[in-house]
């Protein structure tokens, strides 16, 4: 596909394999890939032609920030695409060599981890994105996506300008403990949270809840939701 739409499509593989390693802002791009900012800047806006690569921006971000080339945090839109630029594209050698179940076994971990728990990040949002569609979030929201700044990052957020919905995802195989104070504390504690007429949080989790959370986030009005609440309207 990119020899076909793409010329100098190492360097493209070069960038689409930095952004799979983690390397999501443009300067980490840079220094990745030893390739002038600018210049990487005109090979991200080919990749985002052919929607291969998106830009995202932190839902609470103003116009004018959005606007600036260096904010922002670029991802590989295609989970394949994901995939294969994370634990093959780096990995070929040891793959045509032979190597290939010796691999497995010790990229086993990492996807689970890292790549499946990145997954049910964007389920998280997703789930919030249909609920808020149907009216069956607390508020209607405007904007629905990830909050980010420096410091601190937010899995899952939705706002109208007025309200805020929080919400934390648990990729785990165990039932989720004690997280709730964690997230009542990014709120105190960051300046771009506060403000706001009414907050809302939600946890979200691949192994249930333990009864204390259960129980607490009755009392605190926090939203759970598990697994397969997640494929259910």
């Amino acid at each position: 596909m990119l020899k076909q739409e793409l010329r100098e499509t190492a360097t493209y593989n070069t960038i689409i394999s930095a952004i799979a390693l983690g390397n999501t802002k443009l300067n980490e791009i840079s220094q990745k890939t030893l390739i002038d900012a600018s210049k990487v800047n005109v090979y991200l806006k080919n990749l985002m032609d052919l929607n291969i690569v998106v830009k995202e921006y932190s839902i609470l971000d103003t116009i004018k920030k959005s606007a600036n080339i260096h904010n922002g945090l670029y991802k590989i839109s295609d989970n394949f695409f994901r995939f294969w630029y994370r634990f093959v594209y780096p990995n070929k050698i040891d793959i045509e060599t032979g190597n290939a179940d010796l691999l497995a076994q010790e990229v086993a971990e990492s996807v689970d981890t890292e790549y499946t728990s990145m997954c049910f990040e964007e389920l998280c949002i997703d789930h919030i994105r249909k609920r808020n569609a149907v009216r069956e979030l607390p508020f209607t929201a405007k904007y629905v996506g990830r909050i980010w700044a420096k410091g601190f990052e937010v899995d899952v957020g939705a706002t109208n300008g007025r309200t805020l919905l929080l919400g934390e995802c648990k990729w785990t195989n165990s039932a989720v403990g004690e997280v709730l104070n964690d997230l009542k504390d990014k709120i105190t504690a960051h300046k771009e949270l506060a403000g706001y007429e009414e907050y809302f949080l939600y946890l979200f989790s691949r192994s249930g809840f333990t009864w204390a959370v259960k129980e607490k986030a009755e009392r605190s009005n926090v939203i759970l939701v598990e697994l397969e609440d997640m494929f259910t309207l």
